[in-house]
């Protein structure tokens, strides 16, 4: 029988940056990555953390649905038309959605529509319990953007070089 593995609180920093890290670590856009470290720690106050960060592992292994969603959010903001995004709402696009403020979105027959309204401000996020079983897909994302620690990339000048005497 397998161990169980419990969660583990993590403040909105480690979840921030464990996020950015891992969204950079599957091939987004840095500032894709900076919107998913801003939206996913402080917009999941009503739901478990640890379902929206599965679900963003899901994401990161095919990226391109979060960039046109974030594509179409930057339109909506910026001409304050309704645009239809082709896309079940799941917790990522929902976290992306009310870190905005001032979008919101409707079910539509085709999927979702976003349109500029006034929000009520988000509560103040918390630290949060993780799951490790969740916590871990991140970690493998986040570690493609490691510098490998080879005699070559210390000659290259990762890390403190040849000469570490501080």
């Amino acid at each position: 029988m397998a161990a169980r593995l419990w969660p583990m609180m993590r403040s909105l920093n480690e979840i921030s940056c464990l996020v950015a890290k891992a969204a950079r670590g599957a091939g987004l856009a840095v500032g894709v990555a900076e919107d998913l470290a801003e939206a996913l720690p402080g917009c999941c106050a009503d739901q478990e953390v640890s379902e929206a960060l599965a679900v963003l592992a899901d994401h990161l292994a095919g990226p391109d649905r979060l960039a046109s969603v974030i594509a179409a959010l930057d339109v909506v903001e910026a001409g304050g038309e309704p645009v239809v995004l082709e896309f079940p709402l799941d917790p990522v696009i929902a976290a992306l959605i009310r870190q905005r403020g001032t979008i919101v979105w409707r079910a539509v027959p085709s999927g979702l529509s976003l349109a500029v309204e006034d929000c009520p401000p988000l509560p103040r996020p918390k630290p949060q319990n993780v799951l490790a079983e969740v916590w871990g897909p991140l970690e493998r994302f986040a570690a493609q953007t490691y510098v490998p620690a080879t005699e070559a990339s210390r000659i290259a000048g990762a890390g403190a070089g040849l000469s570490d005497n501080d």
